[in-house]
């Protein structure tokens, strides 16, 4: 009954833990696979003059499976396609996560995260 007692008491102090840095681990993947990204639509910037639309850049480049099931992918173009934003928006899946985003200046959001 003791052992009982401590494993449930283990349980209840680890498993919010765990849950927390596996949300972190995601988030993480979230940021290097904006960084990847944002690599895509500087190339393309550089060889076709412009940056690429969400589907472009989806034909290019997909989430990794490790993410996709956590977040959508996102692409604002303004400016004539001379400006973007990416942004990682959580799904049903990726609740507790953050909206994580980068422009084409490297601006990345929420700062706290990055």
């Amino acid at each position: 009954m003791v052992v009982l007692a401590i494993v449930s008491i283990l349980c209840a102090v680890a498993l919010p833990a765990y849950q927390h840095y596996r949300l972190r681990g995601i988030e993480t993947q979230g940021m290097t696979t904006l960084l990847s990204l944002a690599t895509v639509q500087d190339r393309a910037k550089l060889s076709g003059g412009r940056y690429l639309s969400a589907s472009e850049l989806s034909q290019l480049r997909q989430l990794p499976a490790s993410i996709a099931d956590y977040y959508r992918l996102s692409v604002s173009l303004s400016d004539g396609a001379h400006r973007f934003l990416l942004m990682l928006e959580p799904t049903d899946a990726g609740q507790g996560l953050q909206t994580l985003s980068l422009d084409n200046i490297g601006r990345a959001a929420p700062v706290g995260v990055w």
